[in-house]
């Protein structure tokens, strides 16, 4: 039979359960993208998979990430040169630019001793799109080069929203560059054989000249450091709205619906207890852990560790490259 007490502690104990799903529910609805920005250590490496590309933001088809992993096995067999193609939402860096260092760096694109690795990264929230070169790969892909190949081919479907077409473009004309003998797909299995083949990008494009694209506005980057910090300033909120209602529901004689008073505390090395009683003689014993235990993901692995790929050559970046705006 459950008695007065028992069904005022249920009753609070199910405002409580209410206050945390309320809280939780206006955090997931207020969180913007932003917060989820992604860290160099969180973008899966392709090569565990046995693949050149990493699609986070979903910007690619399926059929489009086949034909550009095929286009770069293809050079990689040829010529070692190794090519990785990543897109991401949002970056936990100052730039898209220092974001694709430290990730070139991470995972070891190009072979090592020869350092001929390129990275191509997208970064979809702040429209940017930055290519990264190792040393062995600056002379043969000059940042200027890069920087008209990437408005003369890239940009354009990029802003007409034709990723696929956009990023197997500059693949190829990057392929073409370093390899200029190795064929190109035939023509019945280019879904693009209609378009005008790449222009010869040794020399400037005679194109239109276009203004160039401003990079997000600060208001626009400040709103999401904005929106991040105050979802920061939330949670610490939630957190302490959840601890106050826990410690007085927990403090809280069930029989008399009052505040106890803290009778005494028994520690040992481990833990300790806190013993409240009150008048009536209801007595509550609260454990309170005292080991630290460890740190946030201390026990977590890296991204494909266990898998059955490879991984890339150990090369680094030299700081080359060049970037563009969409």
């Amino acid at each position: 039979m459950i008695d007065g007490s028992d069904e005022k502690l249920n009753a609070r104990m199910d405002i409580m359960r209410f206050s945390v799903v309320l809280i939780s529910t206006l955090i997931a609805l207020l969180i913007p993208v932003s917060a989820f920005s992604l860290s160099v250590d969180e973008v899966p490496n392709p090569r565990h998979t046995n693949s050149w590309t990493s699609d986070q933001a979903n910007m690619l088809s399926a059929a489009a990430e086949d034909r550009i992993d095929a286009r770069i096995d293809e050079l990689e067999d040829k010529t070692g040169v190794e090519i990785a193609v990543v897109t991401v939402g949002s970056v936990d860096a100052a730039t898209p630019r220092d974001f694709g260092t430290r990730l070139f760096n991470h995972w070891g694109i190009g072979k090592a001793g020869e350092d001929n690795g390129l990275l191509v990264l997208m970064v979809e929230d702040e429209r940017r799109l930055e290519m990264e070169t190792g040393y062995g790969l600056e002379p043969e892909l000059p940042d200027a080069w890069l920087k008209r190949m990437q408005e003369s081919t890239m940009v354009p479907h990029f802003r007409a929203g034709n990723f696929d077409r956009g990023l197997e473009a500059g693949v190829e004309a990057v392929v073409e560059r370093l390899a200029p003998g190795l064929a190109a797909p035939a023509a019945s299995d280019d879904p693009f054989q209609a378009e005008p083949t790449l222009p010869d990008l040794d020399f400037d494009p005679p194109t239109v000249p276009t203004p160039e694209p401003s990079s997000p506005p600060a208001s626009s980057r400040s709103s999401c450091e904005g929106g991040s910090t105050f979802v920061y300033i939330l949670l610490i909120f939630a957190f302490v709205v959840i601890s106050i209602v826990v410690n007085h529901v927990r403090r809280t004689c069930p029989r008399c619906d009052v505040q106890m008073s803290r009778d005494r505390t028994d520690s040992s090395d481990s833990s300790s207890s806190h013993v409240y009683t009150c008048d009536c003689g209801f007595r509550r014993v609260i454990n309170v852990s005292t080991n630290s235990g460890g740190s946030f993901g201390s026990s977590g692995s890296s991204f494909g560790s266990s898998g059955g790929g490879g991984s890339f050559g150990g090369g680094s970046s030299g700081g080359g490259g060049a970037g563009s705006s969409w």
